[in-house]
């Protein structure tokens, strides 16, 4: 049975290993994703005369979320000096504990 101490020890290491540096690169991961998706998609074969299909509806709120996500990556990047090398970042970072110690 764990200890109350070794049980925040590893609730600790949750948190610092899916704070902000993890947010960062699953956001930047979601970009790619996106990405990939519009790369496939062949918008001269979207059938803009049918008014229900929401074909284009749905590309363009992948278009408007790019410019979103680009300016939440940015901001997270500048406001905590991340590098975009994710083990650089990591190692780098300061533990939960310090940040609140601040």
């Amino acid at each position: 049975m764990k200890s109350d101490k070794d049980s925040l020890k590893e609730i600790i290491e949750i948190i610092e290993k899916d704070h902000i540096i993890g947010s960062y690169y699953q956001l930047q991961k979601k970009l790619m994703e996106i990405n990939k998706l519009l790369d496939v998609t062949d918008l001269s074969q979207i059938n803009l005369d049918n008014k229900d299909d929401g074909t284009w509806e749905r590309i363009m709120k992948l278009f408007s979320s790019i410019g979103d996500i680009n300016d939440v990556l940015k901001k997270l990047r500048i406001d905590n000096g991340l590098t975009g090398n994710k083990e650089e970042d990591i190692k780098k970072s300061k533990s939960i504990i310090e940040r609140f110690a601040q």
